[in-house]
């Protein structure tokens, strides 16, 4: 007869969610440590919100990644406290990028240009054609490759 989940111990219930994606194995491992790790989130700085957001991103790759845990390697509590240090360097790198500001002029069309200047640019534009008509076929094509 095989265990009920709450009777089980993490390691056991990590390879319950790998072989078979046991919710119920899953349920308790969320509720047994959850907490724990937002509270982890939160004293390595996080806000709690990006705290919640990251103890979530930690469950979801441990419901993901499961099969990869080697209980001779790691206990669950260090295989999962390490999935937990790594969303949380995430979290740090995502928050480390600053929002792009929309007022930047490099976000922002080019002005027109003045009505001469365009005028010229399409005078040099007929004169680039023309001149590209007179050239011969493979003349033609390197030029066009080059540019």
């Amino acid at each position: 007869m095989r265990p009920s989940a709450t009777d089980s111990s993490d390691e056991e219930l990590i390879v319950r969610v790998a072989r078979s994606q046991d919710k119920a194995a899953f349920a308790v491992l969320f509720s047994r440590w959850s907490l724990k790790v937002k509270a982890f989130m939160i004293r390595s700085g996080a806000p709690p919100d990006a705290a919640e957001e990251a103890a979530q991103e930690t469950f979801v790759a441990l419901w993901r990644r499961a099969e990869t845990f080697d209980p001779d390697r790691a206990s669950a509590a260090a295989w999962l406290f390490a999935i937990a240090r790594n969303k949380r360097v995430d979290l740090l790198r995502r928050g480390a990028r600053p929002e792009p500001d929309p007022e930047d002029p490099t976000f922002l069309p080019a002005p027109p240009l003045p009505a001469d200047h365009q005028l010229a640019a399409q005078n040099r534009d007929v004169a680039v054609r023309n001149a590209l008509k007179s050239l011969t076929e493979d003349q033609r094509e390197v030029v066009v490759l080059s540019f």
